[in-house]
């Protein structure tokens, strides 16, 4: 007879064992990569999207962190100033549409109902198994009888985790 000290473990216990290290492993590993979403700086996935596409609009990607209940986001810095006519306007949220394009995997988000926003653009994107979402929209302010309609309008463009 042997002592159970001495006896070896079982085939199923060692599996067992192999198994849940495994599972441990791919949680921290999903774990880590959710905390890289998160955290800003040059290495988000969100970060290196964005920039590339706002490189392309030859602008400059800003980082906001999440604060004051809003997320983090990267943002075209000083937003993206159009003429207040629909061709310009039409122009621009092509040449936006052609950037995403080139990056791909931006699908059409559906209608973004604002009611104090004009929306032009709104599509999702997932990076890294975690859902992105561009927006490019313009504060519209009714102009009052006597006032002058201003010539130019700036549109936000950004990019935030869904």
């Amino acid at each position: 007879m042997t002592s159970s000290r001495t006896a070896r473990p079982s085939r199923s216990r060692i599996v067992l064992i192999l198994v849940g290290g495994v599972v441990v492993l791919g949680l921290a590993w999903v774990a880590g990569g959710l905390v890289a979403t998160t955290l800003p700086g040059k290495g988000n996935p969100l970060h290196v999207e964005a920039s590339a596409v706002i490189e392309d609009l030859c602008g400059v990607a800003l980082e906001r962190p999440a604060e004051g209940g809003l997320p983090y986001r990267v943002v075209h810095e000083g937003g993206i100033e159009i003429a207040t006519t629909r061709e310009a306007v039409e122009t621009e949220v092509a040449r936006v549409e052609a950037a995403l394009a080139e990056r791909g995997g931006w699908s059409d988000a559906g209608y973004l109902d604002i009611n104090d926003h004009d929306v032009r653009i709104h599509r999702t994107k997932l990076i890294n198994g975690r859902q992105a979402m561009v927006t490019m929209a313009a504060f519209v302010r009714p102009v009052a009888p006597g006032e002058e309609v201003p010539t130019t309008t700036t549109w936000s463009l950004t990019f935030e985790w869904a």
